[in-house]
């Protein structure tokens, strides 16, 4: 578990170095890796299996304004104030084709995620290996970050459970 976590924390920092988040070419007021890195050990966790190694993000106002450039970050900032949401970073660890059966679970409540493609993020896509895949997934109404967040990719669970020092972060 540890390195995967470790792996898919590599794997976003290297993508967010090399390619900035979908709004240009230079960042103005990037964090600095060391915030970075503590945002991503805070709110990231990996996942790996079907055919895709991802890092999955929870947004919220710090990492919205680390992950990305203006005028996107204002907009998914606001939109993560009212939704629960998640950005997805990986990549295809073989050729395959994408099933990105995502749920999220809060308590005994079950919810689909709806899937917003930034690349190669689209059900039933088929993507070869290496190929970088990058989405949002988000889940109407917003969950408590006090109680354990529960995401599935297929037979995949990723958890997020927030100490309270983060939670504070998370409120703001």
């Amino acid at each position: 578990m540890f390195r995967m976590k470790t792996l898919g924390l590599a794997l976003l920092v290297f993508a967010l170095a090399a390619a900035p988040a979908s709004a240009g070419e230079g960042r103005q007021a990037a964090a600095p890796a060391a915030d970075l890195d503590q945002l991503l050990a805070e709110f990231g966790r990996a996942a790996s299996g079907f055919g895709a190694t991802f890092l999955l993000v929870h947004l919220n106002d710090l990492t919205t304004d680390a992950l990305f450039d203006a005028p996107l970050k204002y907009s998914l900032r606001a939109q993560a104030r009212t939704r629960t949401m998640f950005y997805v970073q990986g990549a295809a660890d073989a050729n395959t084709e994408l099933n990105l059966d995502f749920r999220v679970q809060q308590g005994a409540e079950n919810f689909e995620a709806q899937r917003t493609n930034i690349v190669n993020f689209e059900h039933g896509l088929s993507v070869s290996a290496g190929d970088e895949i990058r989405g949002i997934l988000a889940i109407e109404g917003l969950f408590d970050a006090r109680s354990t967040i529960l995401v599935y990719y297929g037979g995949l669970r990723v958890e997020f459970t927030f100490p309270p020092d983060v939670v504070v972060k998370i409120a703001g």
